[in-house]
């Protein structure tokens, strides 16, 4: 159950309601602990904390050199008062020829003949005051973004408890009473798990009893979303209108230039927030994805005797619902064993790859996993050669494109997620062959990959059992269970950088030396045609 809430898998081995107040409570912290938002703020604050060291040791030598004012560097003017960005204004004429260039890389395009900035946010060619000045932006963006994204955080879970909260207690409180459980607790608790897409309800049935409800259904889709796969949108989104509303003034400049520099250079601050190119690509897929899902659950399920009878505006709300927790959250309003056995077939597929399009997006913009694959190519918008079939495959590299990149990564991850499930799979099949012996139509193979996939997407959809409410794996041997777990933890962790992510990097020379010594080697690639 600690795992299962950890890494958002929810699947529960025990009934709800057979636990204590205390240890629901504990169940839903721990999925608000493993929200992948919570550790992204913790790397936030950690590179926001390491800005201020670095920007304060440098204010210290500078101070024992004893050097004039206008040989004081940025770092020292800012660092005077980290609250008060204001005073930088006051900089000499030097420092507003540093800002004049600090201008014209925000304004840069993507032509290769830009003189400062290459792919992926990777500046270059910047004397050592110019990068000072564009570290202390760097420090103001991602000090924003620890407010930004902690208020994020907590203000959609607050309004998605009061919300539901309200709208229970109003319209269920007789039946919630019934099941001993106060309706602000369920709703809170319900709330909580779809924002952190942890799939945990305190109801034995999931959200059955709210089947006929649009207003449950559709609210807690909209958590689940703003959670995990559009959270990338919803906060970009947010942060280019909290721009457009900002007056263009003197007392707003370095605001709007901090929210300028996130939005120009998104993955230099953080590791899920993309360009506008990507999170419109992000947004394509997500779209495309969940239509291609709803329509097979309302086709397929044509076929299921089980839902033939239902109306069809609840059906339709049923499947949006199932659609969406599908991704991620593991929430199930209509009983996955009495679906039409070819979407339960989809919803495998489904669940493996829901992971992909926001770690390929979260890969793509990331320079170091190039690194990793040996490609430097030059800006992938200024190629005037050619792409063709060729390209990859022994071709120079700069001819390679985002797709041959896209293809890489998904060829990896394939590589990186396959042996491990099977070998995870082996083990349990051969540890449960007992159960399947006894029961070979509830302990089939189908049901124990359905249950295992699941648990390594971090979905928690599971076929159940018979006579018991909770999942599947609930009825496995302890052996089995454990392997289960490792798979959980696995699966939780797959959608890490294959190298160190810019985002994450602290701040220091060495991070320099990186962007000037990629610079040379996209350079030399170029003039050679391979590397």
């Amino acid at each position: 159950m600690v795992i299962g809430a950890m890494t958002q898998a929810g699947l529960n081995t025990v009934d709800m309601s057979d636990l204590n107040l205390f240890q629901q409570c504990l169940t839903v912290v721990l999925s608000m602990i493993g929200n992948p938002i919570v550790v992204s703020i913790i790397v936030v604050l950690v590179r926001k904390r390491a800005f201020e060291k670095g920007l304060k040791k440098r204010r210290k030598e500078e101070k024992k050199r004893d050097h004039t004012s206008l040989t004081t560097s940025i770092a020292s003017s800012i660092i005077a008062n980290l609250d008060d960005y204001s005073e930088s204004r006051v900089l000499n004429s030097f420092v507003s020829g540093v800002k004049n260039i600090i201008e014209l890389i925000m304004k840069s395009t993507r032509h290769r003949e830009n003189q400062y900035v290459d792919r992926n946010a990777q500046f270059h060619s910047l004397s050592l005051e110019e990068r000072e000045y564009v570290q202390c932006v760097e420090y103001r963006a991602v000090k924003l973004l620890g407010y930004m994204i902690t208020a994020y955080y907590f203000i959609w879970q607050f309004f998605g408890c009061l919300v539901l909260g309200i709208y229970l207690s109003l319209n269920y409180t007789e039946e919630i009473s019934r099941e001993g459980f106060n309706p602000w607790w369920l709703g809170a608790s319900l709330a909580i798990g779809a924002f952190n897409n942890s799939g945990i309800s305190l109801l034995d049935t999931s959200v059955i009893p709210f089947r006929d409800s649009s207003f449950v259904l559709l609210n807690m889709s909209l958590l689940m979303l703003a959670g995990n796969t559009a959270f990338p949108i919803f906060l970009r989104w947010i942060l280019s209108q909290i721009l457009n509303l900002i007056p263009d003034n003197e007392k707003c400049e370095d605001l709007r230039e901090t929210l300028r520099f996130i939005l120009k250079f998104p993955r230099r601050v953080y590791t899920n927030l993309f360009s506008s190119d990507q999170t419109w690509c992000l947004l394509a897929l997500l779209i495309f994805f969940n239509a291609f899902d709803w329509t097979a659950f309302e086709v397929f399920n044509l076929y299921s005797p089980d839902l033939q009878t239902m109306p069809t505006k609840p059906i339709l709300i049923d499947g949006l619902f199932q659609t969406v927790s599908m991704r991620s959250s593991g929430f199930i309003v209509i009983p996955i064993s009495s679906l039409f056995i070819g979407l339960q077939t989809l919803y495998i597929l489904m669940m493996y790859i829901s992971a992909f399009p926001i770690t390929i997006t979260m890969r793509s913009s990331n320079v170091y996993e190039e690194r990793s694959l040996g490609i430097y190519a030059q800006e992938l918008y200024s190629s005037d050669l050619p792409i063709n079939d060729e390209s990859t495959s022994g071709l120079p590299i700069r001819r390679r494109d985002r797709f041959y990149f896209v293809q890489e990564q998904v060829r990896r991850q394939l590589s990186h997620d396959l042996w491990f499930l099977v070998i995870g799979a082996v083990m349990i099949i051969s540890t449960e062959s007992s159960n399947f012996n006894r029961d070979p139509q509830t302990f089939s193979i189908f049901n124990m990959i359905f249950e295992i996939v699941s648990a390594y997407g971090c979905v928690g959809f599971s076929v159940g059992l018979p006579d018991k409410t909770y999942s599947f794996s609930g009825a496995w041997h302890k052996l089995s269970r454990l392997i289960l777990c490792a798979i959980m933890l696995r699966g939780r962790h797959r959608g890490l950088p294959v190298d160190i992510d810019k985002a994450i990097q602290l701040p220091g020379q060495e991070m320099d030396f990186a962007e000037e010594q990629d610079h040379r080697f996209r350079a030399i690639s170029k003039m050679t045609g391979h590397l």
